[in-house]
């Protein structure tokens, strides 16, 4: 809890009392000398309200005070009675205190009250009113009327204990290092849990990872060599084929070219009987084959 003291910000009622919010708004303790004055018309009263607290205020007996500055308007004559009252929007919630005063320089009325009192927790609608209940009647020049010097609300709301707080200041300044420290390590030991998920989550995928690389190695090696075999077969096809292509074409021209020279019956028995024999006998067969050949060439 913090104490909080609250000058008024109001000037909600004013009964038989001449002056402004100006003539309130200062410590009862250490007046400004201004007041609200009686117009000797009646008993008086007022009716302050307050800004809201900076905190809610805290719940508890006595922990929430209300301290107002009085005197009566004249020396002599009846003692004037008043009642310290708590009001919450425009009505009254708590009589607080009553009492007597018969000082014309004036004296501190206060009256304690618990915060659970209130229907709004924050105090946003917390009202003190002071109200004189006697010293106006009876004979005419003994009537003395109430009259108001300062309001003030003395709060205690949630927030830190000033106990923690030393004069010097090095309380607070001690404070404000722990807490800084207390966020700056809350937010590495986030940063460290989150680095170390992703350490473990990396560790995890690592080796799938590697597994997966070394499976695509290998298949890139298999399809390269399967490529390299495919190519040599390819290769040894297109030779073969050539190959055998040659051979066609060298059987169909041996077969076709006696044919046209020489007579096809002569030169297709001629051709059996030779290679029917041998090589030797197809020798000099062939030699005249090509003799004739030439002779058939040069005669034109």
């Amino acid at each position: 809890m913090a104490a909080e003291t609250l000058a008024p910000d109001a000037l909600l009622e004013q009964i038989e009392l001449a002056g402004a919010l100006a003539d309130i708004d200062d410590d009862p303790d250490a007046p400004d000398g201004a007041w609200l004055t009686a117009t000797t018309n009646g008993s008086t009263a007022a009716r302050a309200g307050f800004p809201v607290p900076s905190a809610d205020p805290s719940a508890g007996a006595g922990l929430q005070e209300f301290r107002v500055l009085v005197r009566k308007n004249a020396a002599g004559g009846n003692t004037v009675s008043w009642s310290l009252e708590l009001w919450e929007n425009g009505a009254q919630v708590a009589v607080l205190a009553t009492g007597t005063t018969d000082s014309t320089t004036g004296e501190v009325a206060s009256g304690s009250w618990d915060a659970t009192s209130l229907a709004a927790a924050d105090g946003s609608l917390v009202e003190c009113r002071i109200a004189q209940t006697g010293g106006a009647g009876g004979n005419p020049s003994n009537r003395r009327y109430l009259e108001v010097g300062a309001v003030e609300w003395n709060a205690e709301v949630a927030g830190v204990t000033a106990q923690f707080m030393s004069a010097s200041g090095a309380g607070l300044a001690g404070l404000a290092q722990a807490t800084v420290m207390a966020r700056s390590l809350a937010t590495t030991a986030s940063a460290t849990n989150g680095l170390a998920s992703l350490v473990t989550l990396g560790r995890l995928l690592a080796g799938p990872a590697m597994a997966s690389a070394s499976l695509l190695k290998s298949v890139a090696k298999g399809l390269a060599a399967a490529g390299s075999g495919a190519g040599a077969v390819a290769r040894k096809t297109a030779k073969a084929a050539s190959a055998a292509a040659g051979a066609a074409v060298a059987l169909a021209g041996a077969i076709l070219v006696p044919q046209a020279l020489t007579a096809p019956a002569t030169a297709a028995a001629q051709l059996a009987s030779a290679f029917t024999a041998g090589p030797g006998p197809a020798i000099p067969f062939l030699r005249r084959l090509l003799r004739a050949v030439l002779r058939r060439v040069v005669r034109g």
